[in-house]
C-alpha cells in the first residue's frame, strides 16, 4: 500500500489512532453503565424476594400499597439504567 500511495496510507494509519480511542471511550461507558444495571437487577431481586417472604406481615399491616410503589419506584430505576446501557 505505501508502494502504491504513500499519502493515502498515511491518511489510513492516521485514523486508527481516533477510532481505538472512540471505541475505548465507548467500552469504558458500556462498562460503567451495566454495572450500574446490575447493581438496579440486585436491588429489584432484594426488594422482590423480601416482599414475597414476608407477604403475610405486608398483608396483616394492609401496606400492599407501599410495596407496590416502592417495587414500581425501583423497576422505573432499572428501566432507566438498562435505556443508559442502549
Amino acid at each position: 500500500m505505501f508502494s502504491r500511495s504513500p499519502q493515502l496510507a498515511m491518511y489510513v494509519i492516521s485514523v486508527i489512532p481516533l477510532v481505538s480511542l472512540a471505541n475505548k471511550l465507548y467500552v469504558d461507558r458500556l462498562q460503567r453503565n451495566a454495572i450500574d444495571v446490575q447493581a438496579t437487577l440486585a436491588e429489584v431481586t432484594s426488594f422482590t424476594w423480601e416482599s414475597i417472604s414476608l407477604i403475610k406481615t405486608v398483608f396483616g399491616f394492609s401496606s400492599e400499597e407501599f410495596h407496590r410503589r416502592g417495587h414500581v419506584k425501583i423497576i422505573e430505576k432499572l428501566h432507566g439504567a438498562s435505556l443508559r446501557q442502549v
